[in-house]
């Protein structure tokens, strides 16, 4: 599934928003405990049972806002199923930072508990476009790189 093809999916359950970029995420070291083996898959599901986020999960860009949609898999890429979140730019900080394997995305909503989310840089995952978007850039296809750090306040 194309990234546009993601926002697409993601505007059948948030008709009203006006999406400039979508990407899969999953918790913050879920691509770790993966390279773990059978052990790390077992990890990874713990991982994602234990936090408050999905086990994966679809970020929507809009200019005033960040939605968050559980995901599965589906074929080659992935279906949102249910939105879940509603951040607004202005009261959330944004940081990303590089991994060797992953991008890094840290959201911190005003009051609330920060959501920390990686986005593996092989596969349908899209995450680049997310992270321009979020840095107030033109959404960029995953194959591009970005900064190897960046910090922003939405």
């Amino acid at each position: 599934m194309s990234d546009t093809s993601l926002i697409d999916a993601c505007k059948a359950l948030a008709p009203e928003a006006d999406l400039v970029a979508a990407g899969a995420f999953q918790p913050r070291g879920t691509q770790g405990t993966l390279a773990l083996g059978p052990a790390g898959v077992l990890a990874g599901a713990f991982l994602a049972r234990n936090s408050h986020l999905p086990r994966y999960a679809i970020l929507g860009v809009t200019a005033s806002e960040i939605l968050m949609f559980r995901a599965e898999s589906f074929h080659a890429g992935w279906k949102p199923v249910e939105l879940v979140e509603r951040l607004p730019r202005d009261s959330t900080k944004v940081s990303t930072s590089q991994g060797v394997l992953v991008r890094k995305l840290t959201l911190e909503p005003a009051g609330g508990s920060p959501i920390k989310l990686e986005s593996p840089r092989i596969g349908a995952w899209h995450g680049a476009g997310v992270l321009a978007a979020l840095a107030g850039a033109d959404a960029v296809p995953a194959s591009r790189s970005l900064a190897d750090s960046t910090e922003v306040t939405s």
